[in-house]
């Protein structure tokens, strides 16, 4: 609805409004259609001529994840993570790679069975979610902790990760 003097000027509002829009269909639990608004995201992004969105990128992992598709979810965490890496981002003190895509890499390492590789992710993660607390990937990264205590036969420490969970507690 936005007028077409408005949007030439700012070819990136296409992006983001889908990119926004995938990021509350993800966390709704809607993963086909977060991961179709997220890709039509990256690619209005990239038609503008800006470069990929690491963020989006990183939530379209993470929804890549969580539908099953393992190796598409390995490479867009992989790609989000390089994004960060080429803006400087990730370089600057306190800032480390995109939490959504550890998650996203971790949970494809538990789906695996590398459960020394998910443990590793789901660290990397909490250092990360310590420096720019996020309520939601916390959740997912929650999820991929408790699931490796599962996998790993100790269903009591799943059990505590889920108490902690629902009081808003550190990641393990």
């Amino acid at each position: 609805q936005i007028p077409d003097v408005k949007l030439a000027r700012h070819p990136d509002i296409s992006g983001r409004v889908l990119s926004g829009r995938g990021a509350v269909e993800l966390w709704s639990g809607h993963l086909d259609e977060a991961a179709s608004l997220l890709d039509a995201a990256v690619a209005a992004a990239t038609a503008s001529g800006r470069p990929e969105p690491a963020d989006c990128v990183a939530y379209l992992a993470l929804a890549e994840a969580w539908r099953g598709r393992l190796r598409r979810a390995a490479e867009l965490a992989d790609r989000a993570t390089a994004a960060l890496d080429a803006s400087g981002r990730s370089k600057r003190p306190g800032h480390s790679p995109h939490t959504a895509a550890l998650i996203a890499r971790a949970w494809v390492h538990l789906e695996r069975n590398e459960l020394r590789e998910a443990r590793r992710c789901v660290k990397q993660a909490d250092t990360a979610l310590g420096r720019t607390p996020d309520e939601l990937i916390a959740a997912a990264a929650y999820l991929v902790a408790a699931r490796g205590a599962q996998a790993e036969g100790r269903a009591s420490v799943a059990a505590q990760v889920i108490t902690r969970a629902r009081s808003g507690r550190p990641i393990p």
